[in-house]
């Protein structure tokens, strides 16, 4: 970080995020990625809220993990809100937990 104050903007993500839903969520996640890496005078700060999102499997998994990547890799860290003790344990059990570890508070880094 750069020290500098950061607006925070919260991302509700919704709906399912499984092989027979995720592609609905293409658009939405485009929309997200163009706001948040538009030239803007502050820098931002996403709060990915994942209360909304009513199904998950590996599909829903890749694509917020291609999601998160992409904005780190242009320096947006991603924040987390909204996360059940359900939502965690699917990821660990598809495999994800490290990867998307730091979505739940573990000190795991993204690789």
């Amino acid at each position: 970080m750069n020290g500098k104050a950061q607006n925070v903007i919260r991302i509700c993500l919704e709906g399912d995020w499984t092989m027979s839903g995720v592609a609905q969520q293409f658009p939405v996640i485009k929309q997200w990625f163009n706001q948040l890496t538009a030239p803007a005078e502050e820098p931002v700060a996403p709060e990915l809220d994942l209360s909304g999102i009513t199904e998950l499997d590996a599909c829903g998994c890749q694509l917020m993990l291609s999601f998160v990547r992409n904005l780190q890799q242009l320096g947006i860290v991603p924040l987390c809100a909204g996360i059940s003790e359900s939502f965690n344990a699917k990821i660990r059990f598809l495999g994800f937990d490290r990867e998307l570890g730091f979505l739940f508070g573990d000190s795991q880094e993204c690789p």
